[in-house]
């Protein structure tokens, strides 16, 4: 009901939702955040830098150019998605456990929409692309703790 209210209104929803003062979500670029995961990777190939450690990482090795710009003294937490945040924390051994519970979370979806049949069907193929559309979202977006805990929890 309250989507298709906005809908119905005129003008931009930033424009409503402007004055309640929401602050502004940036987050690195995808390159800067690769080289960074290149980097922490060089140093410490097979586990990563440990768990939260992104924003040390991020010290350590941003690039110049961000000194020259208005998030000089920003510390990002995160990378530009979280799968990169996740490589440059855990690093291969980690992607390459994460990859294995991705490649059977497919495989299971996929053995799952061949045998469910009749009312279920429905309900089995939309948690299945949920679930597919969270996970490809860690790797295009940078998630919170209630976003990650969704993609456990289907």
């Amino acid at each position: 009901m309250l989507s298709v209210l906005f809908v119905l209104l005129s003008g931009s929803l930033d424009t409503y939702f402007a004055r309640f003062g929401r602050p502004s979500e940036i987050s690195p670029l995808f390159s800067d955040s690769l080289n960074i995961v290149k980097r922490s990777l060089s140093l410490s190939p097979a586990f990563g830098s440990g768990p939260n450690t992104f924003s040390i990482l991020w010290d350590q090795f941003k690039n110049p150019r961000i000194n020259n710009s208005p998030f000089w003294q920003v510390r990002f937490s995160g990378g530009g998605s979280s799968l990169l945040t996740l490589g440059a924390e855990i690093g291969l051994v980690g992607i390459l456990l994460l990859f294995v519970l991705i490649g059977i979370f497919l495989w299971q979806g996929v053995r799952t929409m061949s045998v469910v049949s009749g009312e279920e069907a429905p309900y089995a193929r939309a948690l299945f692309a949920s679930g597919l559309f969270l996970m490809i979202m860690w790797a295009l977006y940078p998630l919170n703790f209630a976003l990650i805990l969704l993609t456990i929890v289907t």
